[in-house]
């Protein structure tokens, strides 16, 4: 079975980041995947804090 709508997709429209073809544009592409790193880091650091992989020292 194929998708013929991923298929074509561009990268761009595949990851749904805004133009960044002017100067503003390109400030928030940045921004949103820098913010994107720190909530996949925090969210990574919570989960192991969870799990118990991260204690506190005795």
């Amino acid at each position: 079975m194929e998708f013929p709508r991923l298929a074509r997709a561009s990268r761009e429209e595949w990851l749904h980041l805004p133009v960044s073809t002017v100067g503003w544009g390109k400030f928030f592409t940045g921004l949103l995947l820098v913010l994107q790193a720190l909530v996949w880091a925090a969210a990574t650091l919570a989960v192991a804090a969870y799990t118990g992989l991260i204690r506190k020292p005795a």
